[in-house]
């Protein structure tokens, strides 16, 4: 089945950053977040890639569900829905819906509520998109983050990217990765 194309749509051009994460894990239990999934169509992508290989990842899907900005009231009264009731009956109508477990919250406190026993080996950003924000979420999100694993996110321009220079100065970490025509950042935490 297909979900709606009213209800299934979003901003979503880094499946190589995708394939690529699920490819690179080599085993075992694996944890996978992605911070900022409005109506799920990079989730589905993730989520698919992941249950097409058969490894043992479990996405965490974190996001508030509230908005994306100025359009989000008329997106809410034309479908009179919550954005996380029709992202899960996408996941749902798509079959995914096995592989993720959604976490409504702000994505730094969400950084503090999954359970401290569980590391994450891959970490995708693309919420909230202001300076301080993009920050905080890299600051929560890296500690959360095995080992030889990576961070990476979207939208490597303005404030984004004045968020990720200023993170990679302070904490000495250099960005590994400013692939698809500028789009995509990330970061490999060393052993």
């Amino acid at each position: 089945m297909t979900p709606d194309p009213a209800t299934f749509f979003g901003w979503f051009n880094y499946e190589p950053v995708y394939s690529e994460a699920v490819d690179r894990f080599k085993g075992g239990k694996g944890y996978y977040a992605e911070i900022g999934c409005f109506l799920g169509v990079s989730t589905a992508y993730l989520a698919q890639a992941i249950k097409s290989s058969s490894k043992d990842i479990t996405l965490f899907a974190i996001d508030t569900w509230d908005g994306f900005g100025a359009g989000v009231d008329d997106f809410m009264k034309k479908h009179n829905k919550d954005i996380l009731y029709l992202f899960w009956r996408n996941m749902r109508t798509l079959g995914l819906d096995k592989k993720i477990i959604p976490i409504r919250c702000d994505s730094t406190v969400a950084a503090t509520k999954v359970h401290r026993s569980v590391m994450f080996d891959f970490i995708f950003i693309d919420g909230d998109h202001t300076q301080d924000k993009v920050y905080a979420d890299l600051d929560a999100w890296w500690k959360r983050l095995k080992p030889n694993c990576i961070i990476a996110g979207h939208d490597y321009r303005r404030d984004v990217r004045w968020a990720i220079k200023k993170w990679s100065r302070d904490n000495n970490q250099p960005i590994i990765d400013k692939s698809l025509q500028g789009e995509c950042w990330a970061f490999l935490k060393p052993k």
